[in-house]
């Protein structure tokens, strides 16, 4: 039993390692659907143990810069995952990271800041202006 079991975890690493890039790609791609599923699906290679965390940094760093708060929250959550378990990996790959997260907001025409909207009191308002981004 435990022979299959192995056999059919190497199956699927050989099969997101050969997929492994596309992947990646993807997940800045321009189409924000793409993009979410690309998000999903790194998050749950991750959590599988299949590849190597060191690969999925750079592009995870990236993906904190989309606009899509969910995309951004789970790229932000895997990240810190993976600080929490291998300290110094992500400082390890902050260059090729801020480079293609540089790439990412030129191809998608980032501002570099976001305009928050809320319906919150006046003092969120305050606070945010302080930190110069402008609220709704």
């Amino acid at each position: 039993m435990q022979s299959s079991e192995d056999d059919s975890g190497s199956t699927q690493s050989q099969i997101i390692q050969k997929y492994l890039s596309s992947i990646l790609i993807n997940a800045l791609n321009p189409n924000l659907s793409i993009r979410r599923v690309a998000c999903n699906v790194i998050h749950v290679i991750h959590s599988g143990g299949h590849v190597h965390p060191l690969q999925l940094v750079p592009h995870l760093v990236a993906m904190t810069c989309d606009d899509d708060y969910h995309i951004r929250v789970r790229a932000d959550h895997v990240l810190h995952d993976i600080e929490r378990k291998y300290h110094g990996y992500v400082a390890m790959k902050a260059k090729e990271a801020v480079q293609l997260s540089a790439l990412f907001c030129k191809k998608l025409n980032c501002s570099g800041f976001r305009i928050i909207m809320e319906k919150s009191s006046t003092s969120t308002a305050a606070a945010a202006a302080q930190d110069g981004q402008q609220t709704l």
